[in-house]
């Protein structure tokens, strides 16, 4: 199974932006400021995908801990392969506890975002019964 995000949806995102902002650059609405201490703080879209595939590294390795620890905060910025990875680590047990509950909530997550595994991973779960009572639906 690969970790590594769909270039699918990640090589649509760049011609859509283009083509809803025009090529202008992004400003402020009138009067609202811009708090230039987030802009600062708030990652590249280029250090977050450095930063998962450094989690991707971390479990090629075998070092699961390491790829939770990374993949984490990604997924609590609302990251969707990362919450995918998330769940697979609570879902298998490597480099956390076993939790199907919480690989569930990760899934299902990543899946009302639109991420297709995630929505495939979530159906097996309900399936197989696994962390939840079994539903065919």
């Amino acid at each position: 199974m690969s970790f590594r995000r769909s270039t699918l949806s990640s090589g649509l995102v760049l011609p859509v932006l283009l083509f809803v902002f025009h090529l202008s650059p992004l400003q402020a609405a009138p009067g609202v400021t811009i708090d230039e201490g987030l802009r600062q703080v708030a990652p590249s879209e280029a250090e977050q995908e450095a930063r998962f595939n450094e989690g991707v590294t971390a479990y090629d390795a075998g070092d699961f801990s390491k790829a939770y620890e990374i993949w984490l905060p990604l997924a609590q910025q609302d990251d969707l392969a990362a919450m995918r990875n998330v769940a697979l680590l609570f879902r298998e047990g490597r480099g956390v506890a076993r939790d199907p509950a919480r690989a569930l909530y990760f899934y299902e997550r990543a899946a009302r975002g639109g991420l297709v595994s995630a929505q495939l991973n979530t159906a097996f779960m309900y399936l197989e019964g696994d962390g939840v009572e079994r539903d065919y639906k």
